[in-house]
């Protein structure tokens, strides 16, 4: 067991599996910069910021802020922005997530 700050357990990165896209064109189309979206990992939490990457059949979200117990077989579900009217662009299952560099570094100091 490690004592640490909670910010040490949020999640910055997941990659999802079986992925349903719904916007507008293909996925293999999204540029390499990624799009800008909102993703919701957690029922009872609003959807937050996050950033949509496809490359080499790989897709991955950047939640700007963090989110905390994201764990495998969850879903993400991804809107067009955190309003009640927002748009649905698709979703899929999490794979496996990565904490943020600061997230890790913080870890390494308390091991």
């Amino acid at each position: 067991v490690i004592v640490g700050p909670r910010e040490a357990l949020e999640t910055h990165k997941i990659y999802l599996r079986a992925m349903n896209w719904l916007g507008d064109g293909p996925l293999s189309d999204i540029p390499a910069g990624g799009i800008e979206l909102f993703a919701k990992v957690r029922s009872t939490r609003p959807p937050r910021p996050a950033v949509l990457h496809h490359r080499n059949g790989v897709i991955s979200v950047e939640l700007a802020d963090g989110e905390s117990g994201i764990a495998p077989g969850q879903a993400c579900v991804l809107y067009s922005d955190d309003g009640n009217e927002a748009r649905v662009f698709g979703g899929g299952f999490i794979e496996r997530s990565e904490r943020g560099a600061e997230a890790e570094a913080m870890l390494s100091r308390l091991a």
